[in-house]
């Protein structure tokens, strides 16, 4: 039918079910109840467009009136509401757009009667045992796969209420719809903690080897849970392991040994050069002599060389030159001891030590230049210096009261436990031989200081608490609770954060009562479409009022604060929209999607929308 020449009917499709939604035959649900023809209307394109009727929304009453009210009262009665709106505005000799009221439909809802009164059942208490209730058979568990040792009895609390809040004698109350307030319960066992062995202690670090600044080294052990306390049992440590400071002992004393020198081997190119020069000769000239070199420590003999090349001095020399005289050469005798050096000149005087010309040496002319071949050597004698090296690792913090110095004698009671004060390290003093002398030959005390600082105890710092939370339960018995931030974890053993607490803040609940009216969010329904510039059609605004009610059984929601409803919930109230112009093509929402057949596989669903297309 063309557009505008009235009315037609439009044939509605069915289908027969089964109880499980099967598609049966037509034959075996007999007549329909529903009309197989509605009738319709075609809009012309200058016509007004208007969307399809919306969703249902929800009922203004959730029961039919309250204590006194009839069937009928049209105070008490629920309505629902569905709305549609408009897609476009008529064109010139158009038909006209309804009013606000012919976007609306309403319909009667909730026609039964309200429950006024109705039990509120509390949380189930602990179960505790009975001894009348006897012990469970042997395959009896409770939660998580425990053994029950004993059955016992839950109980809850069981109040009479009224629907818009309040409690009420238990007699006014139905007892045919009381819940249970008594239950049977399995007791789980009786276990404690159980803890493995502690482990080995872990191993010190060498206290030798340790630099300057590390602090005293500690040694650990730990051991873990085994089974966790159950049913009241005795609960496991808060710690599971285990400290101490590493046993202090002295740092062996490492020193180089040396070994003669061993036999003038000649070098290569030395001893060719000697052998051409007079055949027949012993081979002569520049070689090089080795000695041995062991790594000794105090009591314990020969150890690995490793050890003194990074505890004692730098390691003696393994090599040296020499020279294997030739016959030709002026023979000497070897050098003769240093010279005592004598103590009472200090560190100016000098020792002196001498050789001379052997066989004919003694008659050649050449072998006596003294600056050749000199028959007399002095150096100056070794000064008697004293150095001194830390030894061992730093004490621990030592704090002191007034000016006295560690060492002086035990800490005297009220002394503080934290603060500023000194650390000591033992210093040895070694003389120029490398041997281990009196503290006083270098003007030592035996240790050294340095400043050092004990952190005092931090306890757990806590911000203002915040203002009190709603009740959990929007209607009866719940709880409120409270909450402050942790502002500072504790340290150095002060006094924790008091439970409980969860991450860095720390809460308290208290139980309240919430009165039992239900306080909603309620929404009018959308205004038309209003385009500020033109008025006529494009982009504009659609508005509605939105209002907090308090929704009771014995009328319709009054308004109230809107305070009152959960600000996340408010619904909008304004959106875009576009109001389409005469002449334009619009097109309805979506329809629901239709419904999937059974026990078949890659089908396709489809839902529809109408179009209303204008000047085509």
């Amino acid at each position: 039918m063309d557009p505008g020449v009235g009315r037609s009917w439009v044939p509605a499709s069915s289908s027969s079910e089964d109880a499980t939604g099967v598609t049966v035959g037509p034959e075996l649900c007999g007549e329909p109840g529903f009309p197989m023809q509605l009738a319709c209307q075609v809009p012309c394109w200058e016509d007004c467009a208007m969307s399809e009727w919306g969703q249902w929304m929800p009922c203004s009453h959730t029961c039919l009136g309250g204590e006194g009210s009839r069937v009928g009262d049209s105070a008490t009665q629920g309505r629902q509401v569905r709305v549609r709106a408009i897609l476009a505005l008529p064109g010139d000799g158009g038909r006209q757009c309804p009013d606000r009221l012919g976007l609306q439909e309403w319909r009667p809802c909730n026609q039964y009667g309200c429950t006024v009164h109705y039990w509120h059942a509390l949380p189930w208490g602990p179960c505790v045992h009975e001894v009348t209730q006897g012990s469970p058979n042997a395959s009896q568990v409770v939660a998580d796969g425990e053994a029950a040792c004993a059955t016992g009895v839950q109980m809850r609390v069981l109040t009479c209420v009224h629907v818009g809040g309040g409690q009420l004698p238990t007699d006014r109350c139905p007892l045919s719809q009381a819940p249970m307030s008594r239950r049977a319960c399995l007791v789980p066992c009786r276990r404690d903690c159980t803890l493995s062995p502690f482990s080995d202690w872990t191993p010190c670090p060498d206290p030798c080897r340790q630099t300057d600044g590390v602090p005293t080294p500690r040694q650990w052990r730990f051991r873990v849970v085994i089974q966790r306390a159950s049913g009241g049992g005795r609960p496991c440590p808060k710690s599971l392991s285990d400290m101490r400071p590493c046993p202090t002992r002295p740092c062996p004393q490492y020193r180089w040994r040396t070994y003669r020198w061993g036999r003038c081997h000649l070098l290569a190119s030395s001893s060719a050069r000697a052998a051409g020069a007079n055949p027949g000769e012993s081979p002569c000239g520049q070689g090089l002599q080795t000695r041995g070199v062991s790594c000794h420590v105090e009591g314990e003999g020969h150890v690995d060389p490793r050890e003194c090349l990074t505890r004692a001095a730098p390691m003696p020399m393994l090599a040296q030159p020499c020279r294997v005289p030739c016959a030709s050469d002026c023979a000497l005798s070897t050098w003769s001891p240093w010279t005592h050096c004598p103590s009472h000149l200090g560190c100016g005087a000098t020792q002196t030590r001498r050789r001379s010309l052997t066989g004919r040496s003694k008659r050649r002319e050449e072998c006596k230049v003294a600056h050749t071949f000199p028959l007399l050597e002095s150096q100056l004698c070794p000064c008697n210096t004293h150095t001194s090296r830390p030894t061992g690792p730093w004490s621990d913090c030592i704090v002191t009261l007034g000016e006295g110095r560690p060492g002086d004698g035990p800490a005297v009671a009220g002394e503080p436990e934290c603060g500023k004060g000194m650390r000591l390290q033992a210093v040895s003093c070694y003389d120029h031989e490398e041997h281990l002398t009196r503290p006083e030959m270098c003007n030592s005390p035996g240790w050294r200081e340095e400043a050092c600082e004990v952190a005092c105890p931090v306890d757990c710092a806590l911000g203002e608490w915040i203002s009190w939370s709603p009740c959990s339960k929007s209607c009866g018995a719940g709880m409120s609770m409270r909450s402050r931030k942790i502002q500072g974890a504790p340290s150095h053993g002060g006094r924790p954060c008091p439970p409980p607490h969860h991450a860095l803040q720390m809460y308290e609940a208290v139980p309240c009562y919430s009165d039992c009216a239900l306080y909603t969010w309620v929404s009018d329904p959308w205004e038309v479409c209003s385009v500020p510039l033109s008025g006529m059609c494009g982009e504009g605004t659609q508005t509605r009022t939105v209002r907090c009610e308090v929704q009771g059984v014995e009328g319709p929601g009054t308004p109230v604060e809107e305070v009152w409803c959960d600000p996340t919930e408010r619904p909008q109230d304004a959106r875009a929209c576009v109001l389409q112009c005469p002449g334009a093509c619009v097109m309805s929402e979506w329809g629901p999607w239709t419904r999937c057949p059974q026990c078949q596989w890659q089908l396709t669903v489809t839902h529809n929308r109408t179009t209303h297309c204008y000047g085509f």
